[in-house]
């Protein structure tokens, strides 16, 4: 049997999903059953899975501790020498400017990532302690690929980063980016709609200019800042976000970005897209004093 105590991160849930975080690999049906069955009581009374959860609750869980994974006091010192590129925090958002060649999130190949970076800082900054939270650990509600630099944003507590997963959902955190393509421009600005989808075993994505099964509408726009020889560097913004989104339909117009070997650059560089800018569109939510606000990369780089 597990006990826990709902603490200021933990409320604000229902408690099916407090569940799925605090067991792992735990099928959702047998959550469902056990709340069914009184497996699972808050405040030693049946509920519903959908209950949402209060500071203060008691959530007590019989017969699943198969899939009970105690946490873990994290040893993030491998990190503490690492200096994060912090371009605006404050007690419940850091927004950090990712270099090139690091993941955001770890996977199974790569346990190195930046989110271990911002947790080992938060920790040295006591205003993470893994050991005191039952469900929660900071994350980001963005990500950029391992390629790309630029700005990215993590939650620093749980009604935060709730708040900026919706808002990206909903695409209220608009994004501007900024690249150098291949080739000649012919115009010198311009508004991309196409149809997008990905083939996730070879992690690419097809955007095309016509409609098809399973295919999610994209909307692209680019306006172009400088004209060189044989290369144009241009500011998109991202009116739909989707994976790969950029790249695939710079590609479909005939300018891939550069370095961007995967939809058809030639040129051998480094792929050449930063993430410059964010805007936040938060009125009447917990972030609302972000609404409007702008937070951008000075001297940008590629």
């Amino acid at each position: 049997m597990q006990k826990f105590e709902i603490n200021e991160n933990d409320s604000g849930q229902r408690l099916n999903k407090f569940i799925e975080k605090c067991y792992f690999n735990i099928p959702k049906s047998l959550i469902y059953k056990a709340i069914r069955t009184k497996n699972i009581k808050v405040n030693k009374k049946r509920t519903e899975a959908s209950y949402i959860l209060k500071e203060g609750d008691f959530v007590l869980v019989y017969g699943l501790d198969e899939f009970f994974k105690k946490r873990e006091n994290f040893n993030y010192e491998n990190f503490n020498n690492f200096k994060l590129n912090i371009v605006f925090e404050d007690e419940n958002i850091l927004i950090l400017n990712k270099e090139k060649g690091i993941k955001t999130q770890p996977n199974s190949q790569v346990k190195d990532s930046l989110i271990d970076k911002v947790l080992s800082y938060l920790i040295s900054k006591k205003e993470y302690f893994p050991l005191k939270e039952n469900s929660f650990t900071p994350a980001f509600c963005t990500r950029l690929d391992f390629n790309t630099s630029g700005l990215v944003v993590a939650g620093k507590n749980a009604k935060a980063l709730r708040c900026l997963n919706k808002l990206t959902a909903e695409g209220k955190i608009k994004k501007t980016y900024y690249c150098n393509v291949e080739g000649i421009m012919q115009k010198r600005k311009e508004t991309l709609v196409g149809y997008w989808s990905k083939d996730q075993n070879k992690n690419k994505v097809l955007i095309t200019n016509f409609k098809r099964e399973n295919s999610k509408k994209v909307i692209t726009e680019y306006f172009v800042l400088k004209q060189n020889k044989s290369t144009a560097f241009l500011k998109v913004i991202l009116h739909t976000g989707k994976s790969h989104q950029i790249r695939a339909h710079l590609s479909l117009i005939n300018h891939p970005i550069v370095g961007d070997f995967k939809y058809g650059s030639k040129t051998k560089k480094n792929l050449q897209l930063v993430c410059g800018e964010l805007q936040f569109f938060s009125e009447n939510t917990y972030l609302n004093y972000l609404n409007k606000k702008k937070i951008s990369i000075k001297n940008i780089h590629i």
